[in-house]
């Protein structure tokens, strides 16, 4: 099975018809045009549809070199001038406005200048994001497959797993909270269980209960850095973040400049989107003061579909028994 990644470098000197690309209006759309491309040699509509920055904190260096070679390998070898998608199948998982993860699987045929058929069989993971206005694809690699969707809800809600899952555990957290902390790692072992595996997906909002002036600050410091960061994991990786420096150390100046720094964003755009954009605690708040169960932090609640959302029993209940109770309820 041949695993792809993306490189910028992707430079073929075989004549073939530039791509229609001017049509192409949606995350899937592109990623069709792209692969295309990719096998018929067509450099110009390979690098015109592939973005430029990279979406994932870890080196493809060493997979780019050999994949690299493989595709210069298959394309020198081959020299396909007409390629066949009718097999490949590509499904949309997740997409906000400004992202999308997509899945293709199944068999590229190419048919060379001796009209020999080659088949390459697919099975990837490719992310794209909006940059000039356009979808352009970003990122190809197994691993992202491992990522657990995200999504916001219609009120703008942070959600990890699949939207469709059976159950929804929601929980009302302050990072500055100790019992948040606490139980940090209990809701992240449950995200790598019943989450991970399409069981329950997890509805996260925020809820002041340590400090009126930097539980806030903190809520829209987890908010920007999620909507700042493309990375597909962007709140997930916001929100650990977030509790490593909570349990670590106090917020100052520094602290915050380090959390930026980290998650590798502009500080000043960062302190403008504070200032100015991250409102959602506010409508986490409001929400929490309609279920009159919620009256501190961690609370942890479940709904099946669009039912109400009541309390879990226990109320902070353990990874073994949010498991159990995904399960009698789903």
């Amino acid at each position: 099975m041949r695993q792809f990644v993306i490189s910028l470098v992707l430079c073929f000197s075989f004549l073939v018809p530039t791509l229609a690309i001017d049509e192409v209006v949606s995350p899937d759309d592109t990623l069709e045009v792209w692969v295309e491309a990719w096998f018929a040699g067509d450099s110009r509509t390979t690098r015109q549809n592939t973005c430029e920055q990279d979406l994932v904190d870890v080196s493809y260096s060493r997979h780019r070199t050999t994949l690299l070679q493989e595709i210069i390998e298959f394309i020198s070898s081959n020299r396909p001038r007409q390629v066949d998608l009718s097999d490949v199948s590509i499904a949309l998982i997740n997409q906000t406005e400004q992202q999308a993860i997509v899945q293709i699987v199944g068999v590229v045929q190419a048919m060379n200048a001796e009209e020999d058929t080659v088949t390459v069989s697919l099975d990837a993971t490719v992310v794209l994001i909006v940059e000039d206005d356009r979808w352009k694809v970003c990122v190809t690699e197994a691993n992202l497959a491992d990522i657990i969707p995200e999504s916001r809800t219609d009120d703008g809600a942070f959600l990890l797993g699949d939207p469709d899952a059976p159950v929804t555990i929601v929980i009302f957290e302050d990072y500055l909270c100790p019992h948040c902390q606490s139980y940090h790692p209990i809701m992240e072992e449950f995200l790598e269980t019943e989450v991970r595996a399409g069981n329950a997906n997890v509805e996260f909002r925020h809820l002041i209960a340590i400090d009126p002036e930097l539980s806030p600050l903190v809520f829209q410091m987890v908010e920007c850095a999620a909507i700042m960061n493309d990375a597909p994991d962007s709140y997930r990786q916001a929100r650990n973040s977030m509790f490593d420096l909570t349990t670590t150390t106090r917020l100052s100046n520094q602290t915050i400049r380090q959390y930026v720094a980290e998650l590798k964003l502009s500080y000043d755009d960062f302190v403008d989107c504070v200032e100015n954009d991250a409102t959602q605690w506010q409508t986490d708040i409001e929400f929490a003061q309609t279920l009159d169960w919620v009256r501190g932090t961690p609370a942890i609640g479940w709904k099946t579909g669009d039912s109400t959302i009541q309390q879990t029993n226990p109320s902070r209940p353990t990874v073994e028994e949010l498991a159990d109770f995904v399960r009698a309820n789903s």
